[in-house]
């Protein structure tokens, strides 16, 4: 009795154990970054950055988690009006071109846009304060070790893929910027760049890509649908197939020899294919590509999209229902929440560098006793549309009449400020006022004006 409890009860973690049922993983307790390093980083973020260019599915992923993540409005929050203003008038002016980028050519929205997208394909980058109030984007795989000729043995093992880190705590020190021949320009300490990426280990330097999951399978996708398409054409290219079990053709001449090569002109539109006896063109099927390939396409793109905990429904709109993509949208909300905050993070690093600059060049004047530490902004992600606006907007009075969300929640869910949204009806009221027209009678007369147009 106690011997079948004790085989039906191991005391042990299956997964530690061996199995003859699966195949064994070699065991690595390696940091990430030995995991990752040298020639095998390099490689891995030019296969990210090549599916990028090629594959259509991959960058659509990768532009639509963009479209959640890396999109925000700057908002002053001082309570001061002529304050937040001013602070306001003054992050529009940097957000410019010239005055935010070093190259001159992105706006602070596309620039952020393309760090995240940086971020996503490579692992990480790192943004570059200029002394002048501008930013510049170094990216990851232009940050590598020093030659070791240039340092001691002590001091070659302080460095890791490019970032040298105090080895008791990890806290980053110096960052190496070469160029992309391996030669190195620049050493900057730590505090000059903002390093951001991926990372799912404590003890982890460089950031690794999430796509590093999904690489392969999207290569495969990608491989699998070129040689559908080829059977496809293939198939499509003979307008007729001839099996035969005699030594004679159509005409009466004499059939082809068994296993010859067929002469093919993939260019001169349809074709016979006049096979020889017990010769066989099995493949050649009209229902290219099938059904199964078509089903198991759409499993693999799935699974795929998980890597950046994308819902199906966004990449195929008819796959469900109104409830079913309402909640795809509200998880993926949550899944995105923490990647949002690390963007927020650095753009408030950012801009605390740069409103100390305004201050120092007397740009930016604060009330007597107070500090930037107790100026306050927000930044407001990409707005959410409603799905079914009569439905959700109901909904949202609903939780606003029972004081379960703010008109300030609401709002912002929209990506709106609702203080800005009160002054602009405000001001729609006084001009309806003084023009002595009623809320209907504008409402009637916009209704009018879009009749006109459609027509």
């Amino acid at each position: 009795m106690y011997g079948a409890i004790k085989n039906l009860f191991h005391f042990a973690y299956d997964a530690a154990t061996s199995d003859n049922r699966r195949r064994q993983r070699p065991i690595s307790n390696k940091s990430e970054d030995d995991e990752l390093a040298g020639a095998q980083r390099r490689k891995l973020v030019s296969n990210t950055r090549d599916l990028y260019r090629n594959f259509s599915v991959a960058r659509w992923a990768i532009e639509k988690y963009l479209d959640h993540v890396a999109t925000f409005s700057f908002q002053s929050r001082t309570g001061i009006p002529e304050l937040d203003r001013q602070i306001e008038d003054l992050v529009w002016w940097w957000s410019q071109p010239l005055n935010f980028d070093v190259s001159g050519r992105f706006i602070r929205q596309k620039f952020t846009r393309l760090l995240e997208q940086a971020a996503v394909t490579d692992g990480d980058i790192f943004a570059l304060k200029i002394d002048d109030g501008r930013v510049q984007a170094i990216e990851g795989d232009r940050v590598q070790n020093p030659k070791p000729k240039d340092f001691d043995e002590d001091e070659r093992k302080k460095w890791v893929n490019g970032i040298k880190v105090n080895p008791a705590n990890g806290r980053h020190i110096e960052y190496c910027i070469c160029d992309r021949s391996g030669k190195t320009p620049a050493i900057i300490p730590a505090r000059f760049a903002h390093h951001h990426g991926y990372f799912h280990r404590f003890d982890q330097i460089r950031g690794v890509s999430p796509l590093a999951s999904a690489l392969n399978s999207f290569a495969d996708i990608y491989e699998a649908q070129a040689y559908a398409l080829a059977r496809a054409k293939l198939s499509q290219l003979f307008a007729l197939k001839i099996s035969r079990s005699g030594d004679t053709t159509l005409d009466g001449n004499a059939a082809p020899e068994a296993g010859m090569n067929y002469p093919v002109d993939f260019g001169g539109g349809p074709s016979v294919l006049d096979l020889a006896p017990g010769d066989d063109a099995s493949f050649m099927e009209s229902n290219q590509p099938s059904s199964e390939f078509a089903s198991y396409m759409e499993r693999m793109i799935q699974s795929c999209l998980k890597a950046l905990d994308i819902p199906y429904s966004f990449y195929s709109e008819d796959f469900t229902n109104y409830s079913g993509a309402r909640s795809a949208l509200l998880l993926y909300q949550q899944s995105v929440a923490v990647r949002q905050c690390e963007l927020k993070r650095l753009l408030d690093n950012l801009l605390v560098w740069r409103l100390g600059l305004f201050i120092q060049d007397g740009y930016l004047k604060l009330p007597n006793g107070m500090g930037i530490s107790d100026l306050d902004w927000e930044w407001i992600g990409l707005a959410i549309g409603h799905i079914d606006i009569l439905k959700e907007s109901k909904a949202e009075i609903s939780m606003i009449d029972n004081k379960l969300a703010s008109r300030q929640e609401i709002a912002k869910s929209h990506g709106k400020d609702w203080e800005t949204t009160v002054m602009q009806l405000a001001h729609e009221k006084k001009v309806m006022e003084e023009l002595g027209l009623s809320a209907a009678e504008v409402d009637a007369a916009i209704g009018d004006e879009n009749q006109i147009d459609e027509e």
